[in-house]
């Protein structure tokens, strides 16, 4: 407690301060709270509280399997001791009992300079988990209920010269428990869905007690008439960019706006305003510009090559600047058209995985880039948000590194089991937007995806019917509000959900649902489900995306299609499915035992996933892509960015997602007994620019022993 100081401020710009509050803050959990005291008073005596890293969870980060407790006969998480350990090793070393805090309060002194007249400030959290009241000065200037969403609270009218309090109260309920709240209602493949994870505050697939200021924190300082939102809207020759401004002063404005685009490679123009676009702004009112380039040249962003530029919004007032923001862009077009996906006009084959360790380091730049920096550098053009909603650094990564995102809502298995209260569902529609409107402009955002798993279009048919239209009329509500916010990105209204099309025309048309533009099937081939050597003649088309009811005019995309889970410190089987479900037995026998090498896992895991990619691309045209899960499962050390290294499986996928891929069969092998030998050789091309290979120019060879027994 000696060591901490607080945050001075000492300069503040003419055009707009973003200050980042991130460091130590005093903390103090509500059991600790003397009743008497007034945790948000500005004469608070806090010498005796502890301190709090800002972001950071108060207790271990759990998320998706790393959540999982000790499996008998063997202590830990079942995916990484190591992990499990370092974490609780961060939170023991607290001076506190982390394991009896389920609300607490913060607080951070901010020093603030003589001359404040005439601006607007105002906090801006990215994601506090997950009821949150906050405090300026002993006043309550505003609050926000959800884990992931990020809020915005104005306090110009709190804040003074010289010292001020900022105090925040966080619960990790906003509920207490029901009676039947452990109670298990339904299974998904890998986790047990119980009555709280259906009735309660969404929150990923966390374990759902993490508390805490999670991602960063900034005081914002800017003039009355300040930019409150931009969206571009991006073509491949250009754009429509919508700048949002607000006037929180007290007297009316005109202001002119100005657009400059700016290469984040060499830092040289593409493109500035040749005149500005111009508002009058009453008081209180906001005021939406709209700021056209015209046809423009940009380099286009791709996964292969990932252009990134800055779009500079200026806002001036009698030819004085008084804001000035800048946004990470990339030009680029993704349309689902047909049963295909398009990129930048051009047919584009989708060879995902998902997902990364955000779930377990949602702040970590490093690892981030480190983690896209393989999967790039491995043929994988795209990811899903699976199990946490990206944070800012992933999603700065995945733009920069050039790795597509396809982005997944907050509550999976929604409804799976009953519909949720309107309080419930609304509260997680607001942050589903929310999430929507703060990173729709990262050119690696490739697709909306609504929530994981929820199920109850195509597997809960036998629901009343009522309750089933009700469903299907909240989820749709949802993707017409995304359009609204997002236009021209493909939309899987549900990761797992394929249109039964007698259903949809039935049941669902007629009531005007938008069900998104993707089916979505998950697939376990060779781990829960049957092994997937009967797929290798176009059946994985035949069975799953030409089946009765299919849809022909969607883009069939499974973004789930697993071979198995290995943990991250040697790379034996997950425990759970180990010692608990016995899965990878009835694969490798006893061989999947921690007793035994690790090879024995680590190969096999490499071998079937690399066949199930290959043979998909190469039996299945008619698919538009698949994400093989979980390649936050592929590497040793995945938490920490100086020791991941990639298992054997990375660099099998590696082979199987080259752009251009080959294979042959042997109709005869019997080389010695001069039989004629007669190759069928398959060539699937995915490469960016959909270049054509002429048959002449394809060489090859037969070697035995090497010896060249065929060629041509």
């Amino acid at each position: 407690r000696s060591a901490y100081e607080g945050i001075v401020i000492e300069n503040i710009n003419d055009t707009r301060t973003e200050k980042s509050l991130d460091g130590d803050w005093l903390f103090m959990p509500e059991y600790q709270m003397d009743s008497e005291q007034i945790p948000y008073s500005k004469d608070l005596d806090d010498n005796n509280w502890h301190v709090m890293q800002v972001p950071a969870f108060w207790n271990p980060v759990r998320n998706w399997l790393h959540l999982q407790e000790s499996i008998l006969p063997h202590p830990g998480s079942g995916i990484s001791d190591n992990y499990r350990e370092a974490e609780y090793t961060r939170c023991n070393n607290y001076t506190f009992d982390f394991q009896n805090t389920t609300a607490a309060w913060y607080r951070q002194q901010i020093v603030m300079p003589k001359y404040m007249v005439g601006k607007k400030f105002s906090l801006y959290f990215e994601a506090v988990s997950k009821v949150a009241d906050v405090y300026v000065n002993g006043e309550y200037v505003g609050g926000h209920i959800g884990m992931f969403g990020d809020f915005e609270i104005d306090i110009t009218d709190q804040l003074i010269p010289g010292k001020n309090i900022i105090a925040v109260n966080i619960k990790v309920r906003k509920y207490e428990k029901r009676a039947d709240a452990d109670k298990n209602v339904a299974r998904a493949v890998s986790v047990d869905i119980n009555n709280d994870m259906l009735n309660s505050l969404p929150s990923g697939m966390f374990g759902g007690n993490e508390g805490g200021i999670w991602q960063p924190v900034k005081l914002r300082i800017t003039q009355p008439v300040h930019i409150e939102d931009v969206f571009a809207n991006v073509r491949m020759d250009g754009g429509a960019f919508e700048i949002e401004l607000k006037n929180s002063g007290t007297v009316n404005e005109d202001v002119e706006v100005i657009i400059e685009i700016v290469d984040r490679q060499d830092n040289s123009s593409l493109h500035l305003s040749p005149n500005g676009e111009k508002a009058s702004i009453k008081v209180g009112e906001t005021a939406k510009l709209i700021c056209e380039t015209g046809k423009i040249n940009p380099k286009l962003w791709s996964p292969e090559n990932p252009n990134r530029y800055l779009l500079i919004s200026s806002v001036y007032k009698n030819e004085e600047l008084i804001d000035q923001t800048s946004t990470g862009i990339g030009f680029r077009t993704f349309e689902a058209i047909g049963n295909k996906f398009f990129l930048n006009g051009k047919p584009y084959y989708l060879r995902g995985a998902n997902h990364p360790p955000c779930g377990i380091r949602p702040n970590d730049s490093k690892l981030a880039n480190k983690f896209y920096g393989f999967m790039h550098e491995g043929n994988t053009n795209i990811t899903r948000s699976h199990g946490c909603p990206f944070t800012t650094a992933w999603m700065d990564a995945s733009d920069k590194q050039g790795v597509g995102v396809s982005y997944e809502g907050s509550w999976p298995w929604m409804m799976i089991s009953n519909v949720a209260s309107k309080e419930l569902r609304d509260i997680w529609k607001a942050e589903m937007l929310s999430l929507v409107r703060k990173y729709r402009n990262h050119p690696s955002l490739l697709i909306w995806t609504i929530n994981n798993e929820m199920y109850f279009p195509m597997f809960k048919r036998n629901d009343n019917p009522d309750i089933r239209l009700q469903k299907m009329t909240f989820l749709s509500d949802v993707i017409k509000e995304v359009r609204k916010l997002s236009p021209k990105i493909p939309i899987s209204g549900d990761s797992g959900y394929s249109r039964v099309k007698e259903d949809y025309e039935q049941n669902f048309k007629p009531h005007g649902i938008d069900d998104g533009d993707i089916d979505d099937r998950h697939v376990y081939f060779n781990w829960y489900n049957r092994d997937f050597y009967q797929v290798y003649y176009g059946e994985w088309a035949k069975r799953i995306y030409w089946s009765p009811g299919a849809n022909p005019d969607r883009p069939f995309f499974s973004q789930e299609a697993s071979t198995g889970y290995t943990n991250n410190d040697e790379g034996h089987y997950n425990r759970k499915y180990l010692f608990q479900n016995y899965v990878p037995q009835s694969w490798i026998g006893d061989w999947a035992y921690e007793d035994k090498d690790p090879a024995f896992t680590l190969n096999r895991h490499a071998f079937m996933t690399k066949e199930l990619m290959e043979v998909i691309r190469r039996t299945s045209p008619e698919t538009a892509g698949v994400q093989l899960f979980a390649n936050v499962t592929w590497y040793l050390n995945v938490f920490d960015a100086e020791n991941i290294e990639p298992y054997p499986i990375y660099h099998a996928v590696k082979k199987a997602d080259n752009p251009i891929l080959v294979s042959a069969e042997l109709f005869s092998r019997n080389f010695y007994a001069g039989s004629k030998i007669t190759p069928r050789i398959c060539i699937v091309n995915n490469s960016v620019d959909g270049e054509e290979i002429p048959a002449s120019k394809i060489e090859w060879n037969i070697i035995h022993e090497g010896k060249v027994l065929a060629s041509g």
